[in-house]
């Protein structure tokens, strides 16, 4: 028992049971109650583990709040409990509930089993079964647990022996799921994963039916993200700061709920969002947004910038037919070659040929007059008055 007892931090009701015969001057005794069987009537633990059936309409008791003090009247008179492991207690529930079934008027009901199990498909021991060791120290709420295994926090499950197969069957068709980075949970047992961890699981795979032309985006701006801020509201907050954006400017509030979308996919939903077309689209949008208002940021200006975000639909309303428009400008681009090509032979073989003419019209010239001049000399010689040489 400890030295300053309360009442136990657990969903189950509590109460002291009056015990005034009690050698040792405990004259309240802390209960647990586990299973009901019939109106007033509970099977209840007691703080040394052993199980008895209570009726409280006939048994002075006193109802106890959860994670509380005892009352004062009672306080130095209880016998308590010591902390109990939540493992103990859901076998305690299972062997109370088994007892119920003894005072039911209904025909006895077969109790199942049940075991703990790997319940992170992202792990290679999925679906192996813990031992009852393991779980000392355990984290658990309702039938999942964080179990520290081999130096790790492992997500735990509890499932009934009779279906755990059927269980693994069912989980192991999300398994190898590129879009999914597993389940995990936090100490409540609630499904959450820091924007971090997330990341460092994420895995971008190549698909060959990816609609979007260029490189993707997405996980190059988380990655950047990572590095400069701790997660993606940090971000938002330092951009929104700095961009110089007003605060009324919409664009400015579409960047919060991007980024918001963004954690939720990663930190609860645990989507390898890498490997999502939607939130490429997404990414895509958040860098547009950031461009826009970093040209301009009480304009943010956005010409050019719907390049970014095409996909099968131009933004004037075109099928964007990519591998037939790349062949067509190929084939363009070879015949204005050739024309180019033909262009230029035309011109400078035209220069040759015209220049060669030239020169024979010059020449055929020249050869004219001196044909003349010689024959004019000729002529004059023939004439010549004598005396005259």
């Amino acid at each position: 028992m400890a030295a300053d007892p309360k009442t136990l931090d657990i969903r189950e009701p509590q109460i002291l049971r009056h015990f005034p015969a009690d050698g040792g001057g405990y004259y309240w005794h802390h209960r647990i109650l586990l299973e009901k069987t019939g109106p007033g009537q509970w099977i209840a633990v007691s703080p040394d583990g052993d199980l008895e059936r209570i009726d409280l309409t006939v048994v002075a008791h006193i109802t106890l709040d959860r994670k509380a003090d005892f009352p004062a009247a009672q306080a130095p008179y209880v016998y308590a409990f010591d902390e109990l492991p939540r493992a103990e207690l859901e076998s305690l529930k299972r062997r109370a509930k088994m007892m119920s079934n003894l005072f039911n008027d209904a025909a006895l009901q077969e109790i199942d089993g049940s075991e703990w199990i790997v319940g992170d498909v992202s792990r290679a021991d999925f679906g192996e079964a813990f031992k009852e060791e393991d779980l000392v120290g355990a984290a658990i709420v309702d039938g999942h647990a964080l179990v520290e295994f081999d130096g790790e926090i492992v997500y735990a499950v509890q499932v009934p022996t009779s279906q755990k197969v059927d269980w693994i069957k069912s989980r192991e068709k999300t398994k190898g799921d590129a879009r999914l980075i597993g389940d995990h949970r936090d100490a409540q047992g609630r499904r959450f994963i820091s924007f971090q961890q997330g990341l460092d699981l994420m895995t971008s795979v190549e698909m060959t039916d990816w609609p979007v032309t260029g490189p993707r985006a997405c996980m190059e701006l988380l990655t950047a993200i990572r590095e400069g801020t701790s997660d993606l509201t940090t971000y938002h907050l330092q951009w929104s700061r700095n961009s110089g954006v007003s605060s009324f400017a919409a664009c400015l509030h579409e960047h919060r709920c991007i980024c918001d979308y963004l954690r939720h996919f990663i930190c609860t939903d645990q989507l390898d969002v890498s490997n999502l077309l939607g939130v490429e689209m997404m990414c895509r949008r958040l860098i547009t947004i950031e461009t826009a208002v970093g040209r301009n940021p009480q304009s943010p200006d956005f010409s050019g910038l719907e390049l970014v975000m095409e996909d099968s639909i131009g933004q004037s309303g075109e099928a964007r037919t990519t591998k037939f428009t790349e062949w067509v400008g190929a084939r363009l681009k070879d015949r204005a070659q050739v024309q180019k090509q033909a262009r230029l032979y035309k011109e400078e073989f035209g220069k040759v040929s015209r220049g060669s003419d030239a020169n024979d019209g010059e020449l055929g010239k020249g050869r004219g007059r001196g044909r003349g001049r010689a024959k004019a000399k000729a002529r004059g010689g023939n004439n010549a008055p004598a005396g005259s040489a």
